[in-house]
């Protein structure tokens, strides 16, 4: 089987059947010589006699075997092997190379004094032998004299290891308390179950002192001290027990298993233990062998002790027995053992300290991940704990008398049979969806477009909601028991408790829900293969929700399209439904109570423009429609029409014939209200011009246009109202009235050309011409100008060097770790400023595939607009946009360094990788916060982006935020700063969408040389 050509470092192939003194010299994989350890071990090796070995003078009980004394060999002699990995991030080089920053949430703890580690004779020569083992290592070193009265010190003890002996643990949580806390994702037990497939063959690998393949930044090793019998010592690499440990060393070994990944190894990694799987046993041997040359050639030493290299189709991973060959995974025998003598120790009548409980909950939880009903039979014992006033931060030695209750909640635990269940591995292939409902009346449920409803009794009415939610998930299930059994199944519904007590098996909130889950899922065991449950909105319940209240809201019925189509054909179709949703409206306008609503929300309370229209209208609205039919003279087509019954006025009136294709209605003479853009589209509907049509026409403005003139709309026909004047056909003289109140008010000449453009899209016309070129109009907006001309500053609002500075400092650095706002923003406002373009353009750009491409190592970055999108000043040829990398990485100096800090492609790469995560959509610019997270950003919202950016950038210079920022201010604060440093005029407006360098000069050209 040959693989395809990667960066992946392949050097000499080792093979499982060899043994370790056979591997190659080196220091990969832990095997064969290493040079002599540098430096003398200090006074601590004369604790022993000369050649005497550990284990003659310390029990074997009490001796750490697995500790090598091989000395470090520092990732940074294999830092040109990092180099030349695929899209490593500039933070794994960076802590390749110079060793880990400490990523300080809070300031570093101050000096506390040299805090030496007491321990007893026989703990002594335990921390003895950890100090001796360390220093040959060379994973620490002594402090320097001078320099002892600094730093933090930290205090060692020891713990009990599982095999009677003592391990030396180094105290850091009050250090970890000035840690930052950043999330992660570690591989779970679930992500293991799922990727495994028929057959799979085996490989495990451990590697040797994993933390201590990352060195620690010089500076930073003052804060990893510690004290034992006169001396004091540092951690000159990553040590167990710092918080961001973990986290660290997992971040380098996904950018050092990524290549292999690319190649088709499939290979699994949690912190230091690595599952390789294949399909057959050769190719497990192809890929153990180049895994393990990749090792060796970046650094990584293998532990030939704890690695299983023989492949295998039975193995132990993570405490956990996986096998392919039934598919079946179960707990390791060890941690079943672990779990039955930690519930036997639960007797009736003695007392447990809180501690001991949480040790047992730890292992229980732990399990629950393989065990398929974990979680659901360790809930007793949490709310039994939880009667006792169990805190997990509470007095950790407080003592807890076991009753006859506890051990009843943990009967399951004491069977053999339950701990040694297993999830069935591999994906789900497919799972039936269930929808269901619930309201205060009934419950409904949709499978496969099969409905079923029932109603609540007795006392099922007075229940919480969210029980008669969990309910109808119960009655739903065995309602469509003979099409769900043997089944996996996912549950959708629109109450998130009911998902929550599904997916964790119970809660420890509500007691009636859990009751509830615990019935559900217990029912559930023998009949259905797995059962989820998944949240999804109400308004896309819609099915479930309608028969949960035995009908649709009042409302939302309407009539069969047949029977709609028998009215148009008689008398032409309407253009408005007067009381609609968009999913039951029968025509292309219409007035609804809830959003969307093109005419705008409730009819009643509305004027009908003068089209024809179509009333089906709740029967508790009937007298309030038949009145407003009677007041207004006008007639519409509604539930009662037939061929011959065209009115919704009172039967007992006579009604009028109607003639022609329909009955156009006519408002009393008043205002007609604002109908914003959709009143347009109902104007061109009158005028005679399909709907198609139409639909096409209103596209030629921009939605941002489009409500923008609707909003300037509603102002004139609310000042036309007050005035008692139609606003679609009053005279010139009104238009102008208007516009010179809106002068009067303080608007300047731009603001009010918006109005005239709003007007004339939705106003008849005057003389045969469009409100906006009639001649009046036209000399007041020039008078207008002349009166009050635009002033723009030509002082800058913000100082560019004081928000680019800020960019290379925290909050916005490093980029592989600041918060998703800090990364979105910087982002937004480096694209901003690189590329002149407008806050419109940005939002249009997409990562779709073609429309977002790196060039080889990061140097440039070029993006596309969407399709379809029309920029405000269009081109004959579109240009992409074109973004140059700043001194990318290997840095020179430290200058080189900070003005990569500042390059838009590598924020963007850097932000890319972080959003798809959460993208939902494929505009490049999605929302981080809830409750649009993933969701496509507003131009209003990147705007706020940028405007957020430069003020933040001041916060973190201690500097008061300007005043007055707008995100537009970045266009002329660019393309000043590049035409103070010699960039062609025509390059920087080509750039920006100028047709002419006059457009800089007159509107955006601004004086750097004065601070703002």
């Amino acid at each position: 089987i040959a693989l395809p050509t990667l960066p992946v470092f392949q050097g000499a192939a080792v093979s499982s059947e060899l043994p370790p003194q056979f591997f190659p010299p080196g220091n990969v994989a832990g095997l064969g010589s290493s040079p002599p350890p540098r430096g003398s071990l200090g006074p601590l090796v004369q604790v022993l006699p000369a050649g005497q070995p550990f284990q003659d003078t310390v029990p074997a009980a009490h001796i750490t075997p697995e500790a090598s004394l091989e000395r470090l060999v520092p990732l940074v002699d294999h830092l040109a092997a990092w180099k030349l990995l695929p899209n490593v991030s500039a933070w794994v080089l960076h802590t390749v190379e110079r060793g880990y920053r400490i990523q300080f949430g809070a300031p570093p703890p101050p000096f506390n004094g040299v805090s030496p580690t007491l321990v007893g004779p026989e703990q002594g020569l335990v921390m003895e032998q950890e100090v001796v083992t360390l220093l040959r290592k060379e994973a620490i070193e002594v402090v320097p004299p001078l320099e002892r009265e600094s730093g933090f010190y930290s205090r060692y003890f020891i713990v009990p290891k599982k095999d009677g002996g003592l391990r030396p643990i180094l105290d850091l949580r009050l250090l970890n308390r000035s840690v930052k806390r950043l999330k992660f994702k570690m591989l779970t037990i679930k992500q293991v179950v799922s990727q495994i497939r028929s057959e799979d063959w085996f490989v495990t690998i451990d590697l040797k002192d994993a933390y201590f393949h990352v060195s620690i930044l010089p500076h930073h090793r003052k804060f990893l001290r510690f004290a034992f019998r006169g001396e004091a010592y540092q951690y000159r690499v990553l040590p167990f027990g710092l918080a961001l440990s973990p986290r660290t060393f997992t971040k380098c070994v996904d950018a050092a298993l990524a290549p292999l990944r690319l190649q088709g190894i499939r290979i699994l990694n949690y912190i230091d233990d690595w599952l390789i799987l294949a399909q057959s046993e050769m190719v497990a041997v192809r890929h153990r062998d180049v895994v393990l040359a990749h090792m060796k050639a970046l650094g990584l030493r293998l532990n030939a002790k704890k690695s299983v290299l023989s492949p295998l189709q039975r193995t132990t991973y993570l405490g956990v027995v996986w096998d392919s060959t039934t598919m079946q995974a179960r707990l390791s025998p060890a941690r079943i053992e672990s779990i039955l003598t930690a519930v036997k120790r639960v007797k009736e009548g003695r007392s447990l300290t809180v501690k001991q409980f949480q040790q047992l909950l730890g292992l229980m939880a732990a399990a629950s991940n393989v065990i398929p009903f974990g979680l659901l039979y360790m809930r007793p014992l949490q709310w039994w704990l939880k009667t006792k006033g169990f805190s997990p931060r509470g007095n950790p030695l407080r003592m807890i008398r076991v009753t006859r209750r506890c051990l009843r909640a943990l009967d399951m635990w004491r069977k053999p049979w339950f701990l040694s269940q297993g999830p069935v591995l591999g994906a789900p292939c497919r799972r039936v969806t269930l929808a269901t409902d619930a309201s205060l009346t009934g419950w409904g449920a949709v499978m496969s477009g099969h409905p079923a409803r029932g109603l609540w009794s007795g006392r099922q009415l007075t229940w919480h909601i969210n029980c008669l939610e969990m309910l109808a998930v119960f009655q739903a299930l065995k309602h469509f028991l003979p099409d769900l059994r043997d089944r996996h199944v996912l549950v959708r519904t629109d109450n998130t408790s009911v998902v929550s007590y599904i997916n964790h098996q119970g809660g420890l909130r509500s007691r009636p829900l859990y009751k509830l889950a615990h019935q559900i899922l217990v029912w559930s065991q023998d009949k259905l293969l797995s059962l989820r449950a998944v949240y999804v909105p109400g308004h896309l319940n819609l099915g479930a929700d309608i028969l949960s209240r035995q009908g649709p809201r009042p409302g939302e019925w309407m009539l069969h399209p047949e029977v709609v189509e028998q009215i148009w054909r008689v008398f032409g179709p309407a253009q408005v439904d007067l009381f609609a949703t968009r999913e039951n409206t029968q025509c292309p306008l219409w007035y609804s109570l809830v959003h969307p609503a093109p005419l705008g929300l409730d009819a009643m309370v509305q004027t009908w423009p003068r089209l024809r229209l179509y009333a089906f209208p709740p029967i508790a609205l009937l007298p309030g429609v038949l009145e407003r039919v009677r007041r207004d003279g006008v007639m519409v087509l509604g539930p009662d029409f037939s061929p011959r019954r065209l009115s919704l006025g009172d039967s007992r009136q006579e009604r009028s014939p109607l003639t022609g294709r329909g009955l156009h209605l006519s408002p009393p003479a008043g205002a007609v209200e604002a109908l914003g853009v959709a009143s347009e589209g109902a104007h061109l509907l009158a005028s005679g011009l399909s709907t198609e049509v139409v639909e096409t026409i209103l596209q030629s403005r921009a939605p941002s246009t489009r409500k923008l003139y609707a909003l300037k709309w509603k102002l004139f026909t609310s000042w036309c109202g007050r005035r008692q004047q139609d606003p679609v056909n009053c005279p010139v003289g009104s238009v102008l009235e208007f516009l010179q109140d809106r002068l009067s008010a303080g608007l300047t000449h731009s603001t009010l050309k918006v109005y005239v453009a709003a007007i004339a899209a939705y106003h008849a016309p005057l003389g045969g011409l469009s409100v906006g070129r009639n001649p009046l109009v036209t000399r007041f907006l020039r008078g207008a100008l002349r009166l009050r001309p635009p002033v723009r500053p030509r002082v800058p609002p913000w100082d560019l060097s004081v928000v680019l500075e800020a960019l290379c400092r925290p909050p916005f650095e490093p980029v592989e770790e600041i918060p998703d706002r800090f990364l979105t923003v910087k982002t937004v406002l480096l694209l901003a400023l690189s590329s002149l373009k407008r806050v419109g353009d940005l939002q249009a750009l997409s990562v779709a595939p073609s429309f977002l491409d790196f060039a080889p190592g990061l140097s440039k970055a070029f993006l596309y607009p969407r399709p379809g999108y029309v920029p405000k000043v269009p081109s004959s040829t579109p240009r992409p946009v074109v973004l140059q990398a700043f001194c990318p990485p290997p840095f020179r100096d430290a200058d080189q360094q900070k003005l990569n800090c500042m390059c838009p492609v590598r924020a963007l790469d850097a932000y890319v990788h972080r959003a798809a995560r959460w993208r939902k959509s494929d505009q490049l610019f999605v929302c981080y916060g809830p409750p649009k997270r993933g969701l496509p950003a507003s131009k209003q919202t990147i705007s706020r982006w940028i405007v957020d950016a430069i003020c933040s950038a001041y916060e973190a210079s201690d500097l008061p935020p300007p005043l007055g920022v707008r995100a537009h201010s970045t266009r002329g604060m660019a393309a000043s700063k590049a035409f103070l440093a010699g960039v062609p005029l025509q390059d920087i407006c080509n750039a920006a969408g100028w047709s002419t360098p006059l457009t800089f000069v007159r509107f955006y050209e601004l004086d750097l040389r004065v601070s703002p």
